[in-house]
């Protein structure tokens, strides 16, 4: 009898536990579908930032890039980021890589000062 009575008790209240999650769970799909969905994405805040111009003369040939990659480009783009230039190396096999454009060296991992600072720009 005592374990009927537990078990009853607990019933209950995983009910109760679950039925509140679900209540939250609906409660939320009724405000995202209230609001605008470029408001929930935060698009209204996004910042694009405009590339500046490269100076192609100061950084090394795409050769000498890809030598240093140790990649075999069948196709390269150059694009401007935020940590500066960087060349987009595709090889005939295999996943791209993307290395800085003035060393040709992958980047590093980005420190915490450089993390705030992108953060602050946008």
């Amino acid at each position: 009898m005592k374990i009927l009575k537990l078990s009853t008790q607990l019933h209950k209240w995983i009910a109760l536990v679950v039925g509140l999650q679900v209540l939250f769970w609906v409660g939320g799909g009724l405000v995202m579908t209230a609001i605008p969905i470029e408001t929930v994405r935060g698009e209204h805040r996004a910042v694009e930032l405009k590339p500046g111009p490269l100076e192609l003369g100061a950084l090394p040939a795409l050769g000498e890039i890809a030598r240093r990659a140790g990649v075999a480009p069948v196709q390269a783009e150059l694009h401007s980021t935020p940590r500066g230039p960087a060349w987009t190396l595709k090889p005939a096999a295999g996943e791209p890589v993307i290395v800085s454009a003035a060393t040709g060296r992958p980047f590093g991992p980005m420190s915490a000062a450089e993390v705030s600072a992108f953060a602050k720009r946008a």
